[in-house]
């Protein structure tokens, strides 16, 4: 019965950790170009599609327990929403007809994480670098080094920053092509 209880709760635990972890990968994709990461959550919410619902039910569990959540029947009875079953290997938690295998959840996590992984390592150096890149032009005066404010600069400075800025981005924006080796989707 124990190990009944501790199965329950770390599978609740993991679907909430999932949930977390969609999110943050959703954020992530927002701010890296093209389509992998996309990809990558499309697949995940294609290996457990009530993921989403059975998070929402796991907390909102005080009004799903008096029959009154939001995936409730008008009159359901109060009680146990979630239903666990454990067979073999496989553990499947279940609330009002939505249903997640477990191992499912862990191997769709795992995979994003991957996917996560190699997008962000693809596409560090295109976020890092341009802040690591800017500079300012200095003057030399009898009293030392002045910086020169960006409003003061001349055209030879505004030459020479548009090169460092073309050469930052050819050099950066257009690196060799390559493939996620989780999902073999080009990054």
């Amino acid at each position: 019965m124990l190990l009944v209880l501790i199965i329950r709760l770390d599978s609740l635990s993991l679907i909430v950790t999932a949930r977390r972890l969609h999110r943050i990968a959703d954020d992530i994709r927002r701010h890296l170009p093209g389509s992998h990461l996309s990809k990558a959550l499309d697949k995940f919410d294609q290996k457990v599609p009530d993921l989403v619902d059975l998070r929402n039910i796991a907390e909102h569990i005080d009004e799903y327990s008096i029959g009154r959540g939001r995936h409730d029947a008008f009159g359901l009875e109060p009680g146990d929403v979630f239903e666990l079953e454990v067979n073999g290997e496989h553990v499947t938690i279940t609330a009002r007809q939505r249903t997640v295998d477990v191992l499912s959840v862990y191997e769709a996590c795992k995979s994003l994480i991957e996917c996560l992984i190699a997008a962000i390592h693809r596409h560090e150096l295109t976020h890092l670098f341009p802040s690591i890149a800017d500079f300012d032009f200095v003057a030399y005066t009898e009293t030392g080094t002045q910086i020169v404010a960006r409003s003061d600069e001349s055209a030879e400075h505004a030459r020479a920053r548009s090169l460092l800025a073309s050469t930052i981005n050819r050099t950066l924006k257009k690196p060799p092509a390559e493939r996620c080796p989780e999902c073999n989707h080009w990054l």
